[in-house]
């Protein structure tokens, strides 16, 4: 096929869960979809083998993801990218009506233990919650292992954890190892490594649509804990009049992602390399991007990819507003 480099838009795909509701549709602007079910999840950016995303816009529109890197995988997403190899990253939204479970993911070591299971490390940033909301992320630090352990398995447990109360703004870098619990109440945005390997630790008492508790996985998730990590999760949300274009990293050094925070008074001007794209993601407004293939809206919300041969862009706010977005890429 002819190539086109243009920054990408995608047509979301929404999940059922459990615990989900309706503050996805609101934030996003959609339209209800006609189920009772309640919705958990959207994602937009994913090339999994039952959840491929398709472009929703410019010549590519309808062809997955899966698709496009496979044919150009140096053009769209680094020269290090293999045509065979996964789209490195997940983008989503997490909408957690009701509690989450108690969970972790496994690092490479334990990943390769077990067949069919991945490592992750993600980030959260919270777009809006409901009063009171709270996110579970880490271990405290006057709790031991054992205490932990003998835990297990009763609602407990949370006695164990650290427990912050949800401000907008506020993300949580949650490196593989790391117990964690999406409160309810929360809306979120999660950009992770391509995996979908969860470990659940326990569920407080929660019974699936049959009446029966779903599926646990202690052995392995004890397995995966990083008992002796106690760092704090938290990246807080600088509340301070934002007067100049600011930037801030959201994720600590590791060798698959980098994330950060950008907010906007004025245009800015980047770039992306070949050794990796860009993925912008407006949380509280429209921005528009411009490069050489022209001048792009994007809505709240909407994750965008920048192919890595894209080259020099710039990034606006609405006219005489502050706008934030998030930007990740590989690390290189």
């Amino acid at each position: 096929m002819d190539l086109h480099i243009y920054p990408m838009l995608f047509k979301p795909i929404f999940k059922y869960r459990l615990w989900g509701g309706e503050e996805i549709y609101n934030y996003l602007s959609i339209d209800k979809q006609k189920t009772e079910q309640p919705v958990g999840e959207c994602w937009f950016i994913a090339d999994r083998e039952l959840d491929q995303t398709k472009i929703a816009n410019g010549p590519y529109e309808d062809m997955s993801l899966e698709q496009l890197v496979s044919e150009y995988p140096a053009k769209f997403v680094g020269n290090k990218h293999k045509s065979t190899d996964k789209f490195p990253l997940i983008v989503k939204f997490i909408d957690a009506e009701k509690r989450l479970s108690l969970q972790v993911h496994p690092d490479e070591l334990v990943a390769r233990k077990y067949p069919g299971s991945e490592d992750k490390n993600e980030v959260w940033y919270i777009v809006d919650h409901k009063e009171n909301s709270q996110i579970y992320a880490g271990l405290r630090h006057d709790r031991t292992q054992l205490q932990f352990r003998t835990r297990v398995g009763t609602n407990d447990i949370e006695e164990c954890l650290q427990v912050f109360p949800s401000r907008k703004g506020d993300a949580f870098y949650l490196p593989a190892g790391t117990v964690h619990c999406i409160g309810g109440g929360n809306l979120v945005l999660e950009i992770m490594q391509n995996s979908d390997t969860t470990y659940r630790i326990h569920d407080w008492g929660r019974l699936d649509d049959d009446g029966n508790p779903r599926d646990l996985h202690v052995e392995q998730a004890l397995e995966c804990i990083h008992f002796k990590d106690r760092a704090l999760p938290l990246v807080r949300a600088d509340q301070s009049p934002v007067t100049a274009n600011r930037k801030k990293e959201l994720v600590r050094n590791n060798k698959y992602f980098k994330c950060e925070e950008v907010k906007l008074v004025d245009g800015f001007f980047s770039n992306t390399s070949p050794k990796t794209f860009h993925i912008l993601v407006p949380v509280d407004g429209q921005i528009t991007v411009t490069c050489d293939a022209g001048e792009f809206k994007v809505g709240k919300g909407q994750p965008c990819l920048l192919p890595a041969a894209l080259g020099a862009y710039k990034v606006y706010p609405e006219e005489g507003q502050t706008s934030t977005f998030l930007r990740a890429m590989q690390s290189m």
